[in-house]
């Protein structure tokens, strides 16, 4: 099977997790992709596509170490936390080219908190370095959830009753 390149990597992570989204929802959440990857969005996701957005930046490029627990990094530079953004981590088989089962959706207020900040030699920038079990306790295991569970961290927070209107707005 053919090595991704970092690029495709994280193209399969974001579709993985518009399929998880979409489908977990019922055809609720509805997935716009930015025109721009301006201040690190990957996705925005807005309940039956009316409505104040969620946004993400989904990380599937981390790997795995010896002892199975799942690192990643993020830019700071890159990463900036703000009102309803989430970061959404996740790793690649590399054998298989398939998004693995288990998510973590952390908000973006949090990151600098649970992140170990360094700097990286080789990009020659500050990092923040993230690093979780799939299985075990660890600072991050209250943010782990399955696939098909990671749709209700984008949910509205009144709930998931349906919106007050079902119609698109007058323009």
């Amino acid at each position: 099977m053919a090595r991704l390149q970092r690029a495709e990597i994280g193209w399969l992570g974001e579709l993985a997790m518009d399929q998880a989204v979409v489908t977990g929802s019922g055809g609720r959440l509805i997935p716009w992709i930015p025109m721009v990857d301006a201040h690190g969005v990957d996705r925005a996701y807005s309940w039956d596509g009316v409505g104040a957005p969620a946004f993400a930046q989904v990380k599937t490029s981390g790997f795995a170490d010896a002892e199975g627990r799942h690192r990643w990094e993020l830019r700071v530079g890159s990463f900036a936390p703000y009102a309803e953004f989430s970061i959404v981590l996740a790793l690649i088989d590399p054998k298989s080219n398939q998004v693995g089962e288990v998510f973590w959706r952390l908000d973006s207020s949090i990151v600098r908190r649970l992140a170990r900040r360094a700097y990286d030699v080789r990009r020659r920038t500050e990092v923040y370095r993230l690093e979780a079990s799939p299985t075990h306790d660890d600072r991050l295991a209250p943010y782990r959830c399955i696939r098909n569970d990671l749709w209700r961290g984008f949910a509205p927070s009144a709930g998931l009753r349906p919106p007050t209107s079902r119609q698109l707005p007058v323009l």
